[in-house]
C-alpha cells in the first residue's frame, strides 16, 4: 500500500469485484441500477466511461448527475468503494505529451461530481502503448492521488492484466505495472484479484 493511503478498511478487507455497465438495460439480466449490484460485492466498477474532448470521461446517459451521485452515495453508505474504468475492448484512449493536466483536472471533476473513490485501468496493451499513454496516464493518476491525500482522502487505482491483444505482448503483461510501482492498490487478473 501507499504511503498516502488513508483508507485502512480497503488495505483490509478481502475485495469482492462487481460490476455496473451504463448501457444495461432492465430486463437484461445486468443490474440497471447501480444500487441493483448485489451487496456481496465491495468494490463496484462503473464501465461507461467514453472520451469527451480527447480525454476520458463520464456521462450517465440514463440518469442524472444528482441520481447518479445519489446512487453512489447509497453505495458509500454500505462501505462499498466505486470504482470507474477506464478503458475497456473497444477503447481509443490516445493521449498526447502535455494532456497531464487535462485529465488530472478531469479525474478531480470525476471523483467530485459523481463520487469515484478511483479508477481501474483497462486498457489492453496496444491501447496502452498508443500516443503517450504511458506518460501521460501515470501521471495524471499520481497527481490526483496526491491531491486527494492532501485533503485526507484516499484515490484508489486498479490495473488489470490478461486483457492485452492477441499476439501484442507476452502473457502476464500489466499495463502501466511498471509506471505506477508503488501507486496502484491492487491488480484483477483472470477473476482473481491481487493486492499491490
Amino acid at each position: 500500500m501507499s504511503e498516502t493511503d488513508t483508507d485502512s478498511r480497503f488495505e483490509n478487507e478481502t475485495l469482492h469485484i462487481g460490476r455496473w455497465r451504463e448501457t444495461a438495460e432492465p430486463g437484461s439480466g445486468d443490474p440497471a441500477l447501480l444500487t441493483e449490484v448485489p451487496e456481496q460485492y465491495n468494490v463496484v466498477i462503473v464501465s461507461g466511461e467514453r472520451g469527451h474532448d480527447a480525454i476520458p470521461d463520464f456521462r450517465p446517459a440514463r440518469f442524472s448527475r444528482q441520481e447518479f451521485r445519489a446512487q453512489v452515495d447509497a453505495l458509500h453508505e454500505q462501505g462499498r468503494t466505486v470504482l470507474l474504468a477506464i478503458g475497456g475492448p473497444d477503447a481509443r484512449v490516445d493521449l498526447r505529451d502535455g494532456q497531464e493536466e487535462a485529465l488530472f483536472e478531469r479525474l478531480i471533476e470525476l471523483t467530485d461530481d459523481f463520487g469515484f473513490d478511483g479508477v481501474v485501468l483497462e486498457l489492453a496493451q496496444s491501447a496502452a502503448r498508443a500516443g503517450d499513454n504511458r506518460i501521460v496516464i501515470p501521471a495524471a493518476l499520481k497527481a490526483t492521488r496526491l491531491h486527494h491525500s492532501a485533503e485526507g482522502r484516499a484515490f484508489r487505482i486498479g490495473l488489470t492484466a490478461g486483457a492485452g491483444d492477441a499476439g501484442s505482448a507476452a502473457e502476464g503483461d500489466l499495463p502501466f505495472g511498471e509506471e505506477l510501482e508503488g501507486h496502484y492498490d491492487f491488480v484483477a487478473r483472470d477473476g482473481h484479484v491481487e493486492r499491490a
